[in-house]
């Protein structure tokens, strides 16, 4: 995203993590849209759970307009605030959204005070019926962060 603001979470990241915050931010959107960031198309959400479960990378988009704005425009005035830009390391969530008056400056601290719940992100609750097989090999190592830590998110202005 070209601009924005990035709220890093640091703890232990499941699987699990990335689906809820995905199902978090389908309270406010219930027609979203996921990329996985290796990916040129877009999924639904009950078709993307296991493309979100596994992926280091992926995109939020608020529907199915926003996400071809995004694709054919990039970060315009009008549509920087329908998109969420998720990056999970080993060790760390980072959320990059418009700006901290933007809705989904909000979705993204309602997603890390749900991560930062005693239930947290419950495999269980979110799949009852079983874990879904994922691969949750990291992209990059080069962040450091101290392990199991239960920070609040940090905020950092994106370059």
């Amino acid at each position: 995203m070209i601009g924005g603001k990035d709220i890093v979470f640091s703890k232990q990241t499941e699987p699990a993590d990335r689906i809820l915050i995905v199902q978090e931010f389908r309270k406010i959107w219930p027609n979203l849209l996921v990329q996985d960031g290796a990916a040129e198309g877009s999924l639904a959400f009950d078709d993307a759970l296991g493309i979100v479960a596994s992926a280091d990378e992926f995109f939020v988009y608020r529907d199915d307009a926003s996400f071809k704005s995004w694709s054919e425009h990039g970060a315009l005035p009008q549509n920087d605030d329908q998109m969420v830009h998720v990056m999970v390391a080993p060790e760390e969530i980072t959320l990059v959204v418009a700006g901290p008056a933007s809705e989904t400056y909000r979705m993204a601290q309602d997603a890390v005070a749900r991560l930062d719940s005693p239930s947290g992100a419950d495999i269980g609750q979110l799949f009852p019926l079983g874990n879904p097989t994922v691969a949750n090999e990291p992209r990059s190592k080069d962040r450091a962060v101290s392990k199991g830590s239960r920070l609040p998110p940090r905020e950092e202005q994106a370059a």
